[in-house]
């Protein structure tokens, strides 16, 4: 009897210890799906990619980075952000996250972590994606964080440099591009449960927009 329960449970572990899928792969998904409703409508794909934006006139502006998303499902929150590689130094951003979570902040009824006591909601602990800019050139930030850490990776029409931490489905991947003197900093922070809409997020990174100084 012992057996056959441990045999029943064991695909359920290997589900929920699924690894997050990391930025590149949510920002193909949400364009592969984009391309495929503009087909089902008859219409080009490019043509549905270039209207993305105007169609959602949503839009948060953090320094140089104007964000678009869907306000059905997503929701801008102000957070404070810490900085890689001692996170000892802080920055003031916005996070996305789930219109849904939204409406919890403030409330006692969040559990974040693994202790399991319900703990006042609040945007810096929930899962989403936040948005700050740094002063510091990219390529001083960027060479704080460890080599053996960090991957190349191509947004906004830049190529930047991203890594992750965290284990057990809960943890963040940080992004840093360049923009002008400064730096662009992302971080998509995922847990367990209460994720914002993964193609929702996918389209704000493909429709992401960063102004370079002249």
């Amino acid at each position: 009897m012992g057996k056959r329960l441990l045999l029943l449970l064991l695909p359920l572990v290997a589900c929920d210890s699924r690894a997050p899928q990391n930025t590149t792969e949510i920002m193909s998904e949400a364009m592969s799906g984009n391309a495929a409703v503009a087909a089902e409508a008859g219409e080009p794909a490019a043509e549905n990619a270039s209207t993305a934006a105007a169609n959602r006139p949503t839009s948060v502006t953090v320094g140089p980075m104007q964000v678009p998303y869907d306000a059905a499902l997503l929701a801008p929150e102000r957070v404070t952000l810490p900085l890689p590689p001692d996170w000892k130094a802080k920055a003031q951003g916005v996070k996305l996250i789930a219109r849904e979570r939204a409406e919890l902040i403030g409330k006692a009824e969040c559990i974040y972590g693994g202790s399991g006591e319900a703990s006042r909601c609040n945007a810096d602990q929930e899962a989403g994606l936040a948005f700050a800019s740094l002063p510091a050139p990219f390529a001083e930030i960027s060479g704080r964080i460890p080599a053996d850490g960090r991957k190349s990776i191509s947004l906004a029409g830049v190529e930047g440099v991203s890594w992750e931490i965290g284990a057990e489905g809960e943890g963040a991947e940080y992004i840093l591009l360049p923009a002008g003197s400064g730096t662009a900093l992302i971080v998509r922070q995922f847990r367990t449960a209460g994720n914002p809409d993964e193609a929702a997020i996918g389209t704000v990174l493909s429709d992401l927009r960063l102004k370079q100084e002249p």
